[in-house]
């Protein structure tokens, strides 16, 4: 395996961002904490180490802003600015191979929008900096039986080991515009880009994909709408002509009601809560984003800034952990 480098984003200062980014670096074995490293402002991480007790070796920090201000001071400004300025940073070293992923903590996006009018979410953003079409945002926590955090690795999986995938064939729009933004051309893009990663970066070599209706009973032929026989069905058939195997759509509601996931690598759902809400129901506090289609790995803890128990020094470090090992295991896997 070659050296490979990872950056940690600290987030929304008013979240726990820098909190989770301390604790779960102090948790990562010392060897590992070699490659990882922190990226933001000079102030906030000075308090989140006092907050935590934990310190970093300046040498694994990277300040990203200085603004000379407690977190209790900051304004809405002011914490979009500081995290703007390490997510920029952690992308251009990407960009420039200096690191090879970045894990972000969770920013708040209605502050981001004060300093970028139309940021809707770090996939997003990433995508047009880097000029990237078909980003997709997949929220994956490696559960084995029991409950137990895995990072994926295919050769110790066993089929009652195959761990929730979602992938998202729409994000962050309205569920209002959800039918408009969801076309074939889309979709199959999704496909494909989930398909390659399974292959290429987790080593399966015949990936399984279920695809969720759009509607309730995923349209019932057409009488709860059209969108399955016009979009979906069409998508599906197009794959399977290029050899990617995919079923469905199946109705949502039966789908997990069932567990039937269990019998896929990946499920795509066509919007956000389709997805999400059975994978942060049953996973609460271990499911990571990961962003599928970038020239870099890049993964978040699947939950918010939560800033009604940000600097109080009680906040978990799980999913933060988490998206770090991931972030590690994807880049190992696409070595191997």
């Amino acid at each position: 395996m070659t050296s490979m480098y990872i950056a940690i984003t600290i987030g929304d200062p008013l979240g726990i961002g820098p909190e989770i980014a301390l604790k779960a670096w102090d948790q990562l074995s010392p060897i590992t904490r070699e490659s990882v490293f922190i990226y933001g402002d000079s102030t906030i991480l000075k308090e989140a180490s006092a907050l935590t007790g934990i310190t970093i070796p300046e040498k694994q920090i990277v300040f990203t802003s200085n603004l000379k201000l407690s977190h209790r001071k900051l304004s809405k400004h002011d914490a979009a600015t500081i995290a703007l300025a390490a997510l920029d940073r952690a992308m251009n070293d990407a960009k420039q191979k200096k690191i090879d992923g970045i894990v972000t903590a969770p920013v708040n996006k209605k502050r981001i929008q004060l300093v970028v009018p139309h940021f809707t979410g770090h996939t997003q953003y990433l995508a047009a900096k880097i000029h990237c079409k078909t980003p997709i945002i997949r929220v994956t926590p490696e559960v084995l039986p029991g409950g137990a955090v895995m990072f994926f690795a295919p050769w110790e999986q066993t089929p009652s080991a195959r761990p929730l995938r979602v992938a998202l064939a729409t994000t962050h729009v309205p569920l209002s515009a959800v039918s408009q933004s969801l076309t074939k051309e889309k979709l199959t893009a999704t496909i494909r880009t989930v398909a390659s990663a399974l292959k290429n970066s987790f080593h399966i070599a015949s990936p399984k994909i279920a695809l969720l209706g759009l509607n309730p009973h995923a349209g019932e032929s057409g009488e709860l709408g059209r969108e399955e026989l016009d979009i979906i069905i069409p998508a599906r058939n197009a794959m399977l002509r290029e050899d990617i195997f995919c079923e469905g759509p199946f109705s949502a509601d039966a789908f997990f009601a069932r567990k039937m996931e269990e019998k896929y690598d990946a499920v795509i759902a066509m919007y956000h809560d389709q997805g999400l809400i059975p994978m942060k129901s049953r996973y609460p506090e271990n499911a990571v984003n990961i962003t599928l289609g970038l020239p870099f790995i890049r993964t978040s803890p699947g939950h918010g800034t939560a800033e009604d128990i940000a600097w109080k020094g009680i906040v978990s470090p799980h999913a933060m952990l988490a998206a770090i090992k991931m972030a590690i295991d994807v880049e190992q896997f696409a070595d191997k």
